[in-house]
């Protein structure tokens, strides 16, 4: 049975030791640095998915993207400009008031020191550049065009003619109904045969009352 609480040798506490030692060592260095930066890992950053490592003169960077459009640039210099890192820029000018920009948007673009050569307006080491495709033209479409008022028909079209409605005169005015005293209406004509009906059966009536008187006194 192995005993407790027994030494360890020599070399091994030696070993222990120095991979302590390292272990803190290694953990102060990454607080103190903290982790590799991204432009570290890809010194083309942010343009990395571009055309990368353009190269020209200290002064003067151009490139031609061919069908393809030019959405941004990177600029890459001295260590004194941009903390050393690349610069993006999206849209032409003036950068750092060293770099003049001009031909995003088109197929062409060109990067030029326009400021005073020094330390704060280094040679230009490099540029990056986006690409995209060219945007499709929209057509606007074109209003039809008004016809002038009064234009003549076409050759060989048959013109209609229009007829306009013919207005009675006064000999042609149609004949008014005949007023009281010189007609009689439909109504009147009813009310007439009424009267004329009542008429004859008082006088029928009338002749039969006296025939019969004559009966009696001929008795």
């Amino acid at each position: 049975m192995r005993g407790e609480g027994r030494p360890l040798p020599g070399g091994a506490l030696v070993l222990v030791v120095l991979s302590a030692a390292v272990a803190l060592i290694a953990a102060v260095s990454l607080a103190s640095f903290g982790a590799p930066s991204a432009a570290a890992a890809d010194p083309h950053a942010p343009c990395d998915d571009g055309v990368t490592g353009i190269t020209g003169s200290a002064d003067l960077v151009t490139y031609d993207a061919g069908s393809d459009t030019i959405t941004a640039v990177c600029i890459k210099s001295g260590a004194n400009m941009f903390n050393g890192e690349h610069k993006l820029v999206t849209s032409d000018g003036v950068v750092a008031n060293c770099y003049t920009v001009s031909g995003i948007g088109t197929s062409k673009v060109k990067v030029q020191r326009t400021g005073t050569a020094g330390p704060d307006c280094q040679a230009i080491s490099h540029i990056d550049v986006l690409t995209g495709p060219a945007p499709t033209p929209t057509s606007t479409p074109q209003a039809p065009e008004a016809t002038p008022t009064g234009t003549p028909a076409a050759a060989g079209a048959t013109a209609t003619p229009t007829s306009t409605p013919h207005v009675l005169g006064e000999e042609e005015a149609p004949e008014q109904f005949p007023e009281t005293g010189q007609g009689a209406s439909p109504s009147t004509w009813d009310g007439l045969a009424l009267v004329l009906g009542l008429s004859g059966l008082g006088l029928l009536g009338g002749a039969a009352a006296l025939a019969a008187v004559a009966v009696r006194r001929r008795r």
